[in-house]
Protein backbone atom coordinates (compact mmCIF):
# COMPACT_ATOMS: atom_id res chain seq x y z
CA UNK A 1 0.00 0.00 0.00
CA UNK A 2 2.92 2.19 0.88
CA UNK A 3 3.84 1.84 -2.85
CA UNK A 4 0.65 2.89 -4.27
CA UNK A 5 0.37 6.00 -2.56
CA UNK A 6 3.84 7.40 -3.22
CA UNK A 7 3.24 6.04 -7.39
CA UNK A 8 -0.21 7.85 -6.86
CA UNK A 9 0.94 11.07 -5.41
CA UNK A 10 4.01 11.21 -7.48
CA UNK A 11 1.77 11.21 -10.62
CA UNK A 12 -0.48 14.37 -9.03
CA UNK A 13 -3.11 12.00 -8.18
CA UNK A 14 -6.11 12.91 -5.80
CA UNK A 15 -6.46 9.40 -3.86
CA UNK A 16 -9.11 7.75 -2.13
CA UNK A 17 -7.48 4.73 0.08
CA UNK A 18 -10.19 2.44 0.86
CA UNK A 19 -8.04 0.46 4.05
CA UNK A 20 -8.32 0.12 7.66
CA UNK A 21 -6.62 2.68 10.01
CA UNK A 22 -3.98 0.43 10.91
CA UNK A 23 -3.33 -0.20 7.58
CA UNK A 24 -3.15 3.29 6.35
CA UNK A 25 -0.94 3.90 9.25
CA UNK A 26 1.69 1.90 7.16
CA UNK A 27 1.77 4.27 4.74
CA UNK A 28 3.83 7.23 6.94
CA UNK A 29 2.36 10.55 6.68
CA UNK A 30 -0.02 10.94 4.59
CA UNK A 31 -0.21 14.13 1.98
CA UNK A 32 -3.63 16.38 1.51
CA UNK A 33 -4.45 14.56 -1.45
CA UNK A 34 -5.15 11.37 -0.20
CA UNK A 35 -8.14 10.73 1.72
CA UNK A 36 -8.68 7.45 4.13
CA UNK A 37 -12.15 6.26 4.45
CA UNK A 38 -13.05 3.18 6.09
CA UNK A 39 -16.86 3.24 5.50
CA UNK A 40 -17.38 3.36 2.19
CA UNK A 41 -18.25 0.94 -0.51
CA UNK A 42 -16.12 0.28 -3.39
CA UNK A 43 -19.51 0.22 -5.36
CA UNK A 44 -20.33 3.68 -4.61
CA UNK A 45 -17.03 5.53 -5.18
CA UNK A 46 -15.94 3.35 -8.29
CA UNK A 47 -18.12 5.18 -10.33
CA UNK A 48 -16.11 8.44 -9.68
CA UNK A 49 -13.13 7.26 -10.50
CA UNK A 50 -10.16 7.37 -13.13
CA UNK A 51 -8.87 3.78 -12.25
CA UNK A 52 -8.54 1.81 -9.37
CA UNK A 53 -6.05 0.25 -7.91
CA UNK A 54 -6.49 -3.38 -5.62
CA UNK A 55 -5.10 -6.82 -4.58
CA UNK A 56 -6.90 -8.97 -7.45
CA UNK A 57 -9.31 -10.22 -5.48
CA UNK A 58 -13.00 -11.08 -6.78
CA UNK A 59 -15.04 -8.60 -5.15
CA UNK A 60 -12.52 -5.75 -5.77
CA UNK A 61 -12.31 -7.15 -9.21
CA UNK A 62 -15.99 -8.09 -10.47
CA UNK A 63 -16.64 -4.49 -8.14
CA UNK A 64 -14.91 -2.72 -10.73
CA UNK A 65 -15.63 -4.90 -13.79
CA UNK A 66 -19.65 -3.65 -13.54
CA UNK A 67 -18.46 0.29 -12.81
CA UNK A 68 -16.47 0.26 -16.07
CA UNK A 69 -13.07 1.81 -14.14
CA UNK A 70 -9.40 0.66 -15.18
CA UNK A 71 -7.71 -1.30 -13.16
CA UNK A 72 -4.43 -1.80 -11.56
CA UNK A 73 -4.39 -5.34 -10.24
CA UNK A 74 -1.22 -6.41 -7.52
CA UNK A 75 -2.02 -10.07 -7.35
CA UNK A 76 -1.04 -11.91 -4.51
CA UNK A 77 -2.32 -15.45 -5.15
CA UNK A 78 -2.82 -18.10 -8.00
CA UNK A 79 -6.53 -17.10 -8.15
CA UNK A 80 -6.16 -13.25 -8.29
CA UNK A 81 -3.45 -13.98 -10.57
CA UNK A 82 -5.88 -15.47 -12.85
CA UNK A 83 -8.29 -12.65 -12.60
CA UNK A 84 -5.78 -10.14 -12.95
CA UNK A 85 -4.51 -12.05 -16.27
CA UNK A 86 -8.04 -11.99 -17.51
CA UNK A 87 -8.52 -7.83 -16.91
CA UNK A 88 -5.41 -7.14 -18.96
CA UNK A 89 -6.06 -9.54 -21.48
CA UNK A 90 -9.60 -7.82 -22.06
CA UNK A 91 -7.73 -4.33 -22.46
CA UNK A 92 -9.49 -3.01 -19.41
CA UNK A 93 -6.35 -3.13 -17.13
CA UNK A 94 -2.62 -4.16 -16.37
CA UNK A 95 -1.25 -6.21 -13.66
CA UNK A 96 1.87 -6.72 -12.07
CA UNK A 97 2.13 -9.70 -9.56
CA UNK A 98 2.87 -7.97 -5.79
CA UNK A 99 6.13 -9.26 -5.13
CA UNK A 100 7.42 -7.82 -8.12
CA UNK A 101 5.74 -4.02 -7.66
CA UNK A 102 7.10 -1.27 -6.76
CA UNK A 103 6.62 2.16 -6.54
CA UNK A 104 8.50 2.72 -10.29
CA UNK A 105 6.43 -0.06 -11.66
CA UNK A 106 2.94 1.09 -10.12
CA UNK A 107 3.54 4.27 -11.20
CA UNK A 108 4.15 3.20 -14.56
CA UNK A 109 1.36 1.11 -15.01
CA UNK A 110 -1.02 4.05 -13.48
CA UNK A 111 -0.23 6.53 -15.38
CA UNK A 112 -0.85 4.31 -18.69
CA UNK A 113 -4.75 3.30 -17.50
CA UNK A 114 -5.36 7.29 -16.84
CA UNK A 115 -3.53 8.47 -20.23
CA UNK A 116 -3.89 5.63 -23.27
CA UNK A 117 -7.88 5.97 -23.98
CA UNK A 118 -7.79 2.20 -24.81
CA UNK A 119 -8.05 1.30 -21.02
CA UNK A 120 -11.30 3.59 -20.11
CA UNK A 121 -12.76 2.29 -23.78
CA UNK A 122 -12.30 -1.40 -23.04
CA UNK A 123 -13.15 -0.72 -18.81
CA UNK A 124 -16.52 0.50 -20.41
CA UNK A 125 -17.01 -2.53 -23.06
CA UNK A 126 -16.20 -4.86 -20.58
CA UNK A 127 -18.60 -3.40 -18.24
CA UNK A 128 -21.34 -2.84 -20.96
CA UNK A 129 -21.03 -6.95 -21.47
CA UNK A 130 -21.00 -7.79 -17.71
CA UNK A 131 -24.25 -5.37 -16.68
CA UNK A 132 -25.63 -7.27 -20.21
CA UNK A 133 -26.09 -10.70 -17.97
CA UNK A 134 -28.50 -11.68 -15.67
CA UNK A 135 -28.66 -11.10 -12.19
CA UNK A 136 -27.69 -13.39 -9.82
CA UNK A 137 -30.68 -13.74 -8.49
CA UNK A 138 -32.15 -14.40 -12.01
CA UNK A 139 -29.67 -17.23 -12.66
CA UNK A 140 -30.69 -18.73 -9.01
CA UNK A 141 -34.14 -19.52 -10.87
CA UNK A 142 -32.64 -20.62 -13.92
CA UNK A 143 -30.41 -23.26 -11.86
CA UNK A 144 -33.93 -24.40 -9.90
CA UNK A 145 -36.13 -24.58 -12.69
CA UNK A 146 -33.02 -26.70 -14.54
CA UNK A 147 -32.35 -28.67 -11.15
CA UNK A 148 -36.40 -29.30 -11.12
CA UNK A 149 -37.27 -29.88 -14.50
CA UNK A 150 -38.78 -27.52 -16.12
Amino acid sequence: MPQVVAAATGLGCEVLLLASPADARECGPLPESVHVRTDLPLSLVLPGCDAVVHYGGGGATMTSVVAGVPQLALPCGFDQTLMARRITGSGAGLDIPNWEADAEGIGGALHRLLTEPAFTESAADVASSANELPAPAEAVLALRDLVAGR
